[in-house]
């Protein structure tokens, strides 16, 4: 059985206004990473179409759409 992870690590990385990227890994054990080319943005969005809410407990992550709402 494999061990439980303890603490993991959120990675929010606002691409566009209408882009964002998430990564969610172990920060205590490296694993290999399939690569995949993704592509970079020169200038990162300072404003969004989009709101982002964390919870720790329980885990989650909701992105709403500014526009109408929807999650």
């Amino acid at each position: 059985m494999p061990n439980e992870i303890l603490s993991l690590t959120v990675d929010l990385i606002f691409e566009t206004t209408q882009l964002i990227r998430i990564r969610i890994y172990d920060p205590t054990n490296k694993r290999y990473e399939v690569p995949i080319p993704v592509p970079t943005v020169e200038t990162k969005a300072n404003v969004t179409d989009y709101i982002v809410s964390l919870n720790q407990s329980p885990f989650a992550i909701i992105i709403i759409r500014k526009s109408t709402g929807t999650i």
